[in-house]
């Protein structure tokens, strides 16, 4: 199944359909099967990990509150649904709180096919993979983000666990390659205007496979699928499902 969506990986969830870094974003994407679910994790004032992408709430729920600064307790009280109920003129979804990491990692616990890609948005690699240790969910996770250190951390720590490598739109992606080579990443994720056919092929003989972030529309996903890319990101894991499926079995 995962060479038939060719690393569908579901953005936040399936934050299309979903409020983003939510239960039912998460929940969703599951049910969708997609091959992983990529999740944002911060970490509270009183050291709780919780899933959002942002340092502040204020992008998508109804208060304006610093993460680090705020206790576990104090997120509860706020709406992470709202000014997605908003933008998408649905008032009446159920209320959406702040996801606990353990909580997502229960959710993917029992689903061996969906894995939960966490991205450390602050200094938390240690905490993740200990929390993953202990819930056994540690064969059910990777990790990503742009950080080299933080990833080469994961790979200190674990080197079974897969790491993607998030790279910015302007990076050497040719050194990139050698780069995720030297430090035995798994794969390189860049950005969607700057994949090429050579670049896929170059990744590939240094062993290493190579993605796109973030990729929502119909064309795009055929011309990426068609390309060879091994992995995308996308906010439309059900539409993207859907493209890879068909192309597989053309």
């Amino acid at each position: 199944m995962a060479d038939i969506h060719k690393g569908v990986t579901a953005h936040r969830g399936n934050s299309i359909e979903f409020p983003e870094n939510t239960l039912s974003s998460i929940k969703s994407a599951i049910d969708l099967k997609v091959d992983w679910i990529e999740v944002d994790i911060h970490k509270t004032k009183d050291n709780q990990l919780v899933v959002i992408h942002d340092k502040s709430t204020g992008r998508v729920a109804n208060l304006n509150l610093l993460v680090s600064k705020s206790t576990y307790q104090e997120l509860m009280n706020l709406d992470m649904s709202y000014n997605f109920k908003k933008i998408n003129n649905i008032p009446n979804i159920k209320l959406q709180k702040i996801p606990l990491l353990s909580e997502a990692f229960q959710l993917i616990k029992f689903h061996n096919q969906v894995k939960l890609s966490v991205q450390p948005k602050c200094n938390c690699v240690k905490e993740i993979i200990n929390l993953a240790k202990e819930m056994d969910v540690i064969k059910n996770i990777g990790f990503n983000d742009i950080s080299i250190n933080k990833m080469a951390l994961v790979k200190q720590i674990d080197s079974e666990i897969p790491v993607f490598w998030d790279r910015h739109p302007f990076t050497i992606i040719s050194r990139d390659i050698k780069n995720a080579q030297q430090l035995e990443f798994e794969y390189i994720m860049i950005h969607k205007t700057r994949a090429r056919p050579y670049l896929i092929d170059m990744a590939h003989k240094y062993g290493i496979k190579i993605g796109v972030w973030t990729v929502n529309e119909k064309i795009e996903m055929e011309r990426f699928l068609l390309m060879g890319i091994d992995r995308i990101y996308t906010d439309n894991p059900r539409l993207l499902i859907s493209i890879s499926t068909k192309i597989a079995q053309d």
